[in-house]
């Protein structure tokens, strides 16, 4: 058996964090090369469809932790209790219930977007490349009988990314 060093919180949440980035590498090499293999639009649209399919995929790990399939139970779990993806994403909730508004997700830091921009991709490209990578939490939604949209995004130039959960 080998005795591992132990890591701080911190420490392991930088190395998720650099996951993700290397998730963002891998999306920026596959635009690339489907795009020198097709076109841009075909490219993005393919990394869309996956990224939904994915999405679709994850909402099943969602269904057993969640209370009941509201659109507040969702953001309540998704933002706070997720896994470490609320610390990596520095996430928090907004619910309006009382005045019948749909719940919130702020998401406040984007490591795909922290990895492209460290990769040198163009603004234009990250935000089309956000966009295709959105559809994971479209299709993680989907899944769960849920829908929503974003109004603001980090890709854009926003502070965070505003999810609207419905």
């Amino acid at each position: 058996m080998v005795d591992l060093p132990h890591k701080t919180d911190k420490e392991w949440l930088e190395e998720v964090r650099a996951a993700h980035e290397g998730r963002a590498a891998f999306y920026y090499a596959m635009f690339c090369e489907l795009r020198d293999e097709f076109d841009e639009e075909t490219a993005l649209k393919i990394i869309g469809k996956t990224c939904h399919k994915l999405g679709l995929k994850k909402s099943k790990t969602y269904k057993p932790r969640l209370a009941d399939d509201s659109a507040e139970t969702f953001c309540t779990y998704f933002c706070y209790h997720g896994s470490v993806n609320n610390k990596i994403f520095e996430m928090e909730a907004k619910q309006i219930i009382s005045d019948g508004q749909d719940p919130v997700a702020y998401l406040c830091r984007c490591p795909l977007v922290e990895g492209w921009e460290k990769q040198g991709v163009s603004p234009q490209d990250i935000e089309k490349l956000c966009k295709a990578a959105r559809e994971f939490d479209y299709g993680t939604l989907e899944g769960l009988g849920l829908a929503g949209h974003f109004e603001t995004l980090i890709s854009k130039g926003d502070e965070c990314c505003t999810l609207i959960v419905k």
